[in-house]
């Protein structure tokens, strides 16, 4: 692949870099400090590298094992591990201890009493993956969790787990470089924990502005690409006049294409751009005229798919901007609206998303209403399979269902709860909840 393409050049700065600041040392810990903004493209160099296509020497094991508590963690990484590494193997090359490891894994829980059995199977796994796959080279454990609900835990945690790690294998996180959460672990005076910067790296704005805009100009995509980018640009600048007069381009080219579900997006792009600045008559002709357009194209199969994933978002940014505009009643209606359009169009994994968002608001401004919706919610999500709920919010729907279920249904539905998500579930649930910001999942 020539190295042209601003993502390309990139994730080799990375790479780069990666190998100037390990070279020749001998590490533990190591870590990348990273703007938010930067995540995507790193999560890019990431799965590169995870993969056999990978350009460095280090064997990479990446897992998002989302983080609630110390003693259970070990537990869920493992967990975590062996199901993708049972996803990924292959009858070529056999992992002689997995079968193994699987049935030990079975006879543990994330209960306190196995917290110290499920830390030294992770070790023991750690090694024998060491020799499996990454027999001359270090074997790199990136840990980036995508919740985290105790940082201190989190560092107290993997102060204990570096002790059990064996030889040529390491720690990798991830750190915000606004806000490091685990510069207590990494004193300049210890060689074997290194710090990796991405300042300078690469300019993600820049890089994806690149890949997006290139091509042909009179191309009405690239066109409303490019509107796109300026409009954010006037946007931080808060020139306001600007991201009108951008936003009335990117409708102006869209609707000459011809092409209804991007003349539809460049509704809703534009209407985003606008929250900032509150300016709600322009923000809800915005909104009735691109829902106005998608609604014909739900009567045809053709189309029927992607006009209503494009409605539920236009609900869902409705209902964020009612919130924002404190008319919290008719937010959660549109929340509910949406909720209720992906269930119709056969897409209920969506409907978790805005049943919770709609909890939220409703939790905060209008509690009467908590019951309601979580009787409504819980049935949706229940009825999905354990992988699609793994990853989702449903805990939170399922925390406000016990509070009014019937007796008899809450061991079965706890007992379920324990296995999804651990038997501290019911707590974790609570403590997300009441952290979640003032944002939502659009």
């Amino acid at each position: 692949m020539k190295e042209h393409n601003a993502i390309t050049l990139a994730i080799a700065s990375l790479q780069q870099k990666w190998q100037a600041e390990t070279n020749g040392q001998d590490y533990q810990l190591i870590r990348w400090l990273i703007k938010k903004e930067d995540l995507n493209i790193f999560n890019g160099f990431l799965q590169l590298e995870a993969t056999s296509q990978g350009r460095l020497q280090e064997t990479f094991v990446i897992l998002f094992t989302p983080f609630t508590e110390a003693h259970s963690y070990a537990y869920y990484v493992v967990k975590d591990w062996l199901a993708l590494f049972a996803k990924e193997k292959t009858e070529l090359v056999v992992w002689d201890d997995f079968v193994r490891f699987q049935e030990r894994c079975q006879l543990l829980s994330p209960a306190e009493h196995d917290q110290e059995a499920c830390g030294y199977l992770l070790a023991e796994i750690l090694q024998s993956f060491k020799k499996y796959r990454s027999t001359h080279n270090k074997l790199v454990f990136g840990l980036l969790p995508y919740a985290n609900t105790d940082e201190k835990q989190l560092v107290h945690w993997i102060e204990e787990t570096i002790t059990l790690l064996p030889q040529d294998v390491a720690i990798m996180l991830v750190d915000d470089l606004d806000g490091e959460q685990f510069e207590q672990l990494f004193p300049k005076t210890e060689k074997q924990k290194i710090t990796i910067s991405t300042v300078e790296c690469f300019n993600t704005e820049g890089s994806y502005q690149h890949v997006a805009t290139s091509g042909d100009p009179e191309d009405p995509q690239v066109a409303f690409r490019q509107c796109l980018f300026a409009m954010g640009e006037a946007a931080k600048k808060g020139n306001k006049q600007a991201v009108f007069d951008w936003g009335e381009k990117a409708l102006a080219c869209t609707q000459a294409s011809g092409d209804k579900l991007l003349w539809a997006s460049a509704h809703l792009i534009y209407a985003s751009f606008l929250f900032g600045f509150k300016s709600t008559e322009k923000i809800n002709q915005l909104f009735d005229g691109g829902i106005n357009t998608l609604h014909p194209l739900l009567d045809t199969e053709e189309t029927q798919v992607a006009a209503s994933g494009l409605l539920g978002q236009f609900y869902g940014y409705k209902a964020a901007y009612l919130n924002i505009d404190t008319k919290y009643d008719q937010s959660i209606v549109w929340f509910e609206k949406q909720a209720d359009l992906y269930i119709q169009y056969k897409q209920e994994s969506l409907s978790i998303g805005a049943f919770q968002n709609a909890l939220l608001v409703a939790s905060k401004h209008h509690r009467s209403k908590v019951n309601e919706l979580a009787k409504k919610a819980f049935p949706i999500g229940y009825a999905q399979d354990d992988e699609s709920l793994g990853g989702s919010g449903f805990a939170v729907i399922a925390y406000h269902y016990l509070q009014v279920c019937e007796e008899e249904e809450k061991a079965t539905i706890n007992t379920r709860m324990q296995h999804l998500y651990g038997l501290e579930w019911e707590r974790s649930a609570k403590k997300q909840f009441a952290i979640v910001p003032e944002e939502y999942v659009l």
